[in-house]
């Protein structure tokens, strides 16, 4: 069927409308009446609109438990459903983050969905039956407004490979940044917000330089429209701190750390989980830094914020566990690490599945641990996975699989030369020099992504890393590595 589109004005007489009704006719007839009031979208079909702040606000059980402290408003379409199957509609708009929910005719809500299509775009798949009474609430959260475009479509979105989904997400961003340029000149706040979300995008694939000017931008805007002080400008503040310590510039990221945790607890309170999370990130950099004593106190900090404000297997929880487990580690506390990290594997993978780049990070750092606990098959069967999980979702040239290979190779060379090994072996030493086989693919890989970055190994792009370990043999000594500090 041909794709059609619509312009659909905002309607006033639509609360209206639905209370006359309610009270005249009652509730029953009231509602199938407003439904069919109501816009219809139709499959193949695309419609514009506009959400603004008069529009209803729109409430289901997800929504009351996010922790935004802005109401979510909407605009109602009914769904034209033609025929038996599968559907799904798609929100789309560079102003607001889009959220839906199909609703049944009695107002039962069918489906809901966040981020379903490319970063804050919506999509929503369910099954339907043909005529059957639908009706889809196209809604902004966050308290952003703007236009946008609805689409009911037959059938799942296409499924894009991760490498193809980073990319697709990356040029979204660009032509947000564009839009609302065009839209609303070049000192809106909200393009200081879209400029802040590109430099993101920008760190996730390592290129820093090209991020960095985006967050200056981002951080001149808001201290212009929202005021120097205000939590909103504090996020472009920790972001450009965040790329400084990734660059190595660790004297110009600790004062604008330290900044972004005075405002933040100036105006949002001691135990705001925007606390915790510069919090963390400060004490990544003092971990860095090799001052274990000043980031310890953070790191407990960060935690027991999360513990009080979130359920005990939110992701956020992993990465206080595992920035604690790094620094125990770090102080060689190896058997008080493990089972940090072990816990914070299996949020993650509950949270996310066993293919995150999340999982990934706190594989690689479960693997450093038992490396040095002498358990190499352990170590190997982590690095080998975290390798497996970045190969299928990273770009070839990305300097944690650089850090991977390092890694499975670090494993091999480690057992290779364990003295264990060599007394316990009785094969002739032709045998015992095989593993170095295997252990050169690694390092050419390793080395080969090494040189393509440059200012050798980079840190994970996440705002909360996993600080530096110190990688010590079983005996004490540094290993051969192409440097002296690991990064998982």
């Amino acid at each position: 069927m041909a794709q059609g589109r619509s312009r659909v004005r905002p309607s006033a007489r639509d609360a209206g409308i639905a209370l006359f009704l309610q009270v005249v006719l009652g509730g029953a007839h009231a509602q199938a009446s407003v439904a069919q009031d109501l816009p219809v979208v139709r499959p193949g079909e695309s419609v514009e609109g506009r959400i603004a702040d008069g529009d209803p606000i729109v409430e289901t059980e997800a929504l009351r438990a996010r922790p935004s402290q802005s109401t979510t408003v909407g605009r109602s379409f009914r769904l034209a459903i033609d025929q038996p199957g599968l559907y799904r509609v798609e929100l789309t708009s560079h102003f607001f983050d889009a959220y839906l929910i199909v609703r049944q005719g009695d107002g039962t809500v069918l489906v809901e969905d966040d981020d379903g299509l490319i970063r804050k775009q919506a999509c929503a798949v369910f099954e339907a039956q043909a005529g059957q009474d639908l009706r889809v609430e196209a809604c902004a959260l966050a308290g952003e407004r703007g236009p946008f475009e609805l689409a009911l479509r037959h059938g799942e979105p296409v499924r894009l490979e991760p490498a193809a989904r980073q990319a697709a997400a990356l040029q979204d961003a660009r032509d947000a940044v564009e839009t609302v340029e065009r839209a609303l000149g070049p000192d809106d706040w909200l393009l200081g917000v879209r400029l802040n979300e590109l430099g993101e995008l920008l760190v996730g694939r390592a290129d820093y330089q090209g991020a960095l000017p985006l967050f200056e931008r981002s951080r001149a805007i808001l201290e212009k429209t929202r005021g120097p002080d205000h939590p909103d400008t504090t996020t472009p503040m920790q972001n450009m701190a965040w790329v400084y310590k990734l660059q190595g510039r660790f004297e110009q990221a600790r004062p604008l750390y330290e900044q972004v945790l005075a405002i933040r607890e100036q105006s949002l309170g001691p135990d705001h989980l925007y606390v915790a999370l510069t919090l963390n990130n400060l004490g990544s950099l003092l971990m860095a830094q090799g001052d274990y004593a000043g980031a310890r106190p953070l790191y407990e900090r960060a935690l027991a914020i999360r513990k009080k404000a979130l359920d005990p297997t939110h992701p956020d929880i992993a990465n206080s566990l595992n920035n604690l487990a790094a620094l125990l580690m770090a102080d060689g506390d190896l058997v008080a690490a493990r089972p940090l990290l072990e816990r914070a594997l299996a949020i993650r993978e509950q949270a996310f599945g066993p293919m995150h780049a999340d999982v990934a990070r706190t594989l690689s750092s479960l693997g450093e641990l038992l490396r040095n606990l002498g358990d190499y098959a352990g170590a190997r069967s982590c690095h080998e996975r975290a390798l497996a999980i970045r190969e299928k979702l990273l770009a070839p040239g990305h300097p944690d699989l650089g850090n991977s290979l390092n890694n499975v190779a670090l494993v091999l060379l480690s057992r290779a030369s364990s003295p264990r090994r060599a007394r316990s072996s009785s094969a002739p030493s032709r045998s015992r020099r095989r593993p170095s086989v295997r252990i050169i693919p690694a390092w050419r890989g390793a080395w080969g992504t090494w040189e393509r970055r440059s200012g050798g190994w980079a840190t994970p792009a996440e705002p909360c890393h996993c600080a530096s370990v110190r990688s010590t043999s079983s005996s004490g000594s540094s290993d051969p590595s192409p440097t002296r500090w690991r990064r998982c």
